[in-house]
Parts: structure tokens; C-alpha cells; sequence
């Protein structure tokens, strides 16, 4: 089988290719059109700011630029909008005439995982083919429907589902062809499966679409499911519970025998990084010379600025943990030992200790999770969690 990207030559010496690779030329074609006209717009805006002369702060009375200057803008637009189109319908009219070549590669995965993360709500509001679907896997299975018995072989009746972090694929729980949450979960007892997802899009509506893909797994599982456990690492910490709250909402079946979560390195009360991202586009407004450049910031998808208050629901409510669970939370810190500016600012390098533990200076908004379900690793990052002996000998003992 050839790889996604590569290219065969068949008897006659014609050559064919992917449709799924044209697909993603075509919205990579379209991300860079989209760039080149927004890079355009900026560079406009710059300009008519200066030539107005406007005071280093306040609002800027810029608009546009005016005569052959806003001409040569508006053809910059034009030119380029005018190439990004025919490109797509050139690129669209040979879809007929190539072939499908089997699944993505894991590399391929990753890439628009990443892309996804960045931007992954504006491709699915663009209909971009490089926006990514939700689908569950086992080991490199597509789990579909009534197709499972045939994907999964010989089926546990507790099943352990685990959802990756932001920029992620359900690649990443392995590192070096060993996966110690594979290996916890079947020495359990459970059939582990693998959400893959776009960290793009709200939380909320990851969780909701979670919360209906589990209810679908657990109706065509082969054989009853008597346990169901969810471990979410980073933002999949709150789309898992995001999915429980749905799920509540909806009175799916799954709730019942959903009896405990838990959550690696998840920002229940906001990330720093985003929270900082945030100030730093608020204090450009205060400049006219650097509000054009907040239209770079203001490029992050709706799931990246969910991440600054650790949102679960539709409208930014506190959520509370659900009624009826164990819940457990496993944070860690990059220092040695423990001390105020290793826990609060650095923390795992992505996640403070007390957002990952649930615990916020607004005791509103606090995640009543019991001491004896908290742990702390030391000298270990963010990502670093999904591979470490420690994470999964304190989550076996848990779980």
C-alpha cells in the first residue's frame, strides 16, 4: 500500500495520485490565498495609519488608503483571490480521474492535527478539506458503527476511552512504539480506544459530538458494556467533561455505567499561556500602530481562547464536576522540588498546578476534587505525562 503522499507509475506510464492528497493541496491552497490577503489587509492598514499621522496611542483614525495606493491593494486582493480560485476548480476537476489510496499515514495525521489546533474552527466554517472529522480508533482502526466486531477482535466489556490534548492526534499516547496507556488499560481489563478530534473547535462542541460518538460505541459494542472510564490529557481533560455534561443533558445510556474520569496536565481554570496571550492583545488596542497586528492574535481558533478560562459549556458557565463520578486529576511541575513560582508560573510548562488540580483563587470556581484523588509529579512536562512510568502507576492504582 503506498503512502498518502507518494505518487505510482502504472502500466501505461501514466501516473496517478491520491485524491485525498489534492483534496489537502486544495486547502493548503486556500490557508495560503487566505494569508497572502490577510498579510495584504494588514500591510493596508499600516499604511494608512502612518500616513495619517496618527498619535502613538488612542484610536486610530485610519480606514483605508485612498487613490492609486488603494488601487494597488485592491489588485493585490483581486490577483491573488483570482489565482487561489482557479487553483481549486483546476484542482477539483481532477478528483474524477485519481484514485484513493488507503488511510492517512501517522505523519500526515500529525501535521493536520497541529493545523487543526491553529485555525481548525474556520476550516470547518470554510468547509476547508484539511478540517478534520471526529472518529474513534482502535489501535489503527477506524471504529464505525456495526463494523466493530471486525475492527476490534475479541472485545473486553469495560472499554477505556482516552482524548488527546490540543494540536494532538491519538497518535501521541505513544512515543518509541511503546503506549503505557494501551498497556494499563488491557492489564485492567478494559479495551482501550482513542478519540481523535479537532482541537479547533469549542470545547463545548467537541464535547457534545464526544458525548453522542460514545452513546453510538456503546449501542454497537459487540458484546454489553458493564464499564466505561474516560482519561482526557491537556484540553482533553475538558472536552471529556464537557462530553459528561452533554451526555448528561441528552440522558444518554453511557452516564450509567460511566463511573469515573480522569485528567493529565488539564487546565480546569484556565491556561497561563492563554491568559497572557489575551493581555498582550488588549494592550495593542491601546496603540493604533500595533492594533493592525492583533489581527495575527486574534488568529487562534475558538478552542485555543476556550483554554483561557478552561470553558466546558456552550456559553463560558462554570461547570461543576458531575454527580455520580470519581474524578481524579494528575498535574505535574518541570522543577525539582516544590516552590510558589515553580507551581503557579511555570508548572508543567503549559498548565499551573492548580488549574491541572482544579483549583482557582475564585472558590466559585473551584473543581471540588478530593485531596486523596490529586497527584503531583515533579521534573516532568506537559506532554512528557503521556509517557511517564509514574502518571500511569498512580492512574492504574486509581482506575
Amino acid at each position: 500500500m503506498h503512502n498518502e503522499w507518494e505518487v505510482s507509475d502504472t502500466d501505461d506510464n501514466m501516473v496517478t495520485a491520491s485524491k485525498k492528497t489534492i483534496e489537502y493541496l486544495r486547502g493548503l491552497t486556500r490557508l495560503a490565498i487566505g494569508a497572502t490577503t490577510g498579510t495584504t489587509n494588514l500591510v493596508e492598514t499600516m499604511h494608512s495609519t502612518v500616513s495619517n499621522m496618527n498619535p502613538p496611542l488612542g484610536e486610530s483614525s485610519a480606514t483605508t488608503t485612498k487613490g492609486i495606493t488603494r488601487l494597488v491593494y485592491r489588485s493585490i486582493r483581486g490577483g491573488t483571490q483570482l489565482v487561489g480560485t482557479s487553483l481549486d476548480y483546476a484542482m477539483q476537476g481532477l478528483l474524477p480521474f485519481l484514485d484513493d489510496k488507503g488511510p492517512p499515514s501517522r505523519t500526515l495525521d500529525v501535521f493536520l492535527s497541529v493545523i487543526n489546533g491553529i485555525c481548525g474552527d474556520q476550516l470547518v466554517e470554510t468547509e476547508n478539506p484539511l478540517a478534520i472529522g471526529m472518529k474513534l480508533f482502535y489501535q489503527k482502526n477506524e471504529l464505525i458503527g456495526d463494523q466493530l466486531s471486525s475492527s476490534i477482535g475479541a472485545p473486553a466489556s469495560k472499554v477505556m476511552i482516552f482524548v488527546h490534548g490540543l494540536c494532538m492526534s491519538h497518535h501521541g499516547w505513544e512515543k518509541d512504539k511503546i503506549n503505557l496507556s494501551k498497556e494499563m488499560a488491557e492489564k485492567l481489563g478494559f479495551t482501550p480506544v482513542y478519540l481523535h478530534y479537532n482541537t479547533g473547535r469549542s470545547i463545548a462542541s467537541n464535547g457534545a459530538e464526544f458525548a453522542d460518538r460514545i452513546e453510538s460505541l456503546m449501542y454497537n459494542w459487540p458484546i454489553p458494556v458493564t464499564e466505561l472510564t474516560i482519561v482526557g490529557h491537556s484540553m482533553g481533560g475538558l472536552v471529556t467533561r464537557s462530553a459528561r455534561y452533554h451526555g448528561e443533558k441528552k440522558r444518554h445510556q453511557w452516564i450509567k455505567i460511566n463511573k469515573k474520569l480522569a485528567s493529565i496536565g488539564t487546565s480546569h481554570c484556565g491556561a497561563l499561556l492563554e491568559k497572557s496571550a489575551f493581555l498582550i492583545e488588549t494592550l495593542m488596542q491601546l496603540s493604533p500602530y500595533a492594533v493592525p497586528f492583533t489581527r495575527l492574535t486574534k488568529i487562534r481558533s475558538t478552542g485555543i481562547v476556550n483554554l483561557r478560562d478552561g470553558s466546558v459549556g456552550a456559553n463560558d458557565e462554570f461547570i461543576p464536576l458531575p454527580v455520580g463520578v470519581e474524578y481524579y486529576a494528575l498535574a505535574a511541575v518541570l522543577n525539582k522540588q516544590s516552590n510558589m513560582a515553580a507551581e503557579q508560573v511555570i508548572g508543567d510548562g503549559f498548565v499551573t498546578l492548580d488549574s491541572a488540580l482544579g483549583q482557582s483563587s475564585d472558590a466559585g470556581r473551584s473543581l471540588s476534587i478530593p485531596p486523596d484523588n490529586k497527584w503531583v509529579g515533579y521534573e516532568i512536562g506537559h506532554n512528557e505525562m503521556l509517557w511517564n512510568n509514574d502518571v500511569y502507576k498512580k492512574l492504574s492504582a486509581w482506575l
